[in-house]
């Protein structure tokens, strides 16, 4: 999606701001005070561990998630973004339809259209005139009057690219839905050669699945398009991130808001590696702490056990068990207290998630071969069963942070554990 402000861009300097976003999802926070900026010409990598909401955050940034009217006056954008990811999705547009579509081009265009209706009907109307200059003046920012002369120009760029002089092997009236896997990526690289006319592109691990000759081509746009534009790219590829960007946004999934770092995406890995050792360094610390204190309290209760009954005449023996008990008890209190420190020292040194496990069950009966899957009640994903057989096609859909990825990883662990008995 291409989120298009029409405002009066000449008069505004291209900027996104977010400003202590606070963001929640099923009732859990998953930003918390974050604040970032990108203006042109920058380019970041944004890193953080899986489920942080790297994807979430290119969303809100691009339009295609709405914040809370609450929240909306802490995102800032002014100028065009152009969000793309690494799907194509399902489409009955041609290509060169698809393409147009991408850019936003086609949705200005239909406003425009319906304006000139409107102005039909309403010809002294200067609030529609007003509306129709500004969308005039978007659409030919985002150079969509040369929209054709500009598919042909990354054509021939894309096809200089590479090797055989013919990267693009595709009709640009062809069905996007009839292109190949390897087709695909290559629109993707394309849409990216045509959005150097957005102020700001996000590009959320468009570099999946492409193969050693498309990864090629991908820094070549890259290094080409940062020259004007503003870019957040989201990648697990380290080679990629440390050539194209000395700037990481790392997205921390436990205070829930991003760190700058002036480094490369192989540094910060290595900084957060380094905290992650020493985290579980004290935890293993704060173990045998702990560890020891209960023993201490297992002798102590011990030893008062032993104590034998004074005679009652026996005075100083009275005494003497009065001054045991009483410096027991603090001592109790001491290694109480030490034991609650200790646990509160631990609890916060833990990661903020939680590890789900799902348990499977293959079955194969004479008549159906078929997977079934359950997770624990209240858990990520609540109580859930189904089966599988070789011919089915089933659509896994559900919210953000849900576990789509979570449960497929999962399956695809035990299936590689089992000989895979549908093949």
């Amino acid at each position: 999606m291409t989120r298009i402000e029409t405002q009066e861009i000449n008069m505004m300097i291209p900027r996104i701001t977010i400003q202590n976003l606070n963001y929640e999802i099923n009732g859990q926070s998953l930003f918390d005070n974050l604040s970032l900026s990108l203006s042109q010409k920058e380019i970041k990598i944004l890193a953080g561990p899986n489920g942080a909401g790297k994807s979430v955050l290119l969303k809100i940034i691009s339009g295609n998630i709405q914040v809370p009217e609450s929240e909306k006056n802490k995102v800032q954008i002014s100028g065009n973004v152009i969000y793309l990811n690494q799907e194509i999705g399902f489409s009955d547009y041609s290509v060169h339809d698809w393409l147009y579509t991408k850019l936003g081009l086609r949705e200005i265009e239909e406003q425009m259209h319906k304006l000139t209706e409107e102005m039909k009907k309403y010809p002294n109307n200067h609030n529609l005139l007003e509306q129709y200059g500004l969308l005039s003046e978007t659409f030919n920012n985002l150079d969509g009057y040369n929209f054709e002369s500009n598919l042909q120009k990354a054509i021939k760029l894309l096809n200089k690219y590479s090797a055989d002089n013919c990267y693009i092997d595709f009709d640009l009236n062809q069905n996007v839905n009839t292109l190949s896997g390897g087709q695909k990526q290559k629109l993707k690289l394309l849409l990216l050669t045509l959005s150097f006319n957005h102020d700001f592109v996000l590009m959320d691990e468009i570099d999946t699945q492409l193969d050693e000759q498309g990864i090629e081509v991908l820094m070549k746009i890259i290094n080409n398009i940062k020259k004007k534009v503003g870019t957040i790219v989201v990648t697990h590829n380290r080679d990629i991130a440390d050539q194209i960007s000395n700037t990481t946004l790392y997205l921390d999934p436990e205070k829930h808001t991003t760190q700058e770092y002036n480094l490369t995406l192989s540094e910060v890995i290595l900084i957060k590696e380094k905290e992650e050792q020493e985290r579980e360094a004290q935890l293993a610390n704060l173990a045998r702490q702990h560890k020891e204190i209960k023993r201490e309290l297992s002798q102590l209760h011990q030893t008062s056990r032993k104590h034998q009954k004074p005679r009652d005449n026996d005075k100083l023996a009275r005494n003497f068990k009065q001054y045991q008990e009483e410096h027991n008890a603090r001592t109790r209190r001491h290694l109480q207290k030490a034991l609650e420190k200790i646990s509160k020292q631990k609890e916060g040194l833990k990661p903020d998630k939680k590890i789900y496990e799902i348990a499977f069950k293959f079955e194969q009966t004479p008549m159906r071969k078929k997977l079934v899957f359950s997770v624990p009640e209240d858990e990520l994903l609540s109580t859930a069963s189904g089966y599988m057989a070789p011919q089915d096609k089933i659509l896994l859909e559900g919210k953000n942070g849900a576990g789509k990825t979570y449960f497929l990883n999962k399956l695809f662990d035990e299936l590689i554990k089992k000989t895979p008995f549908w093949m």
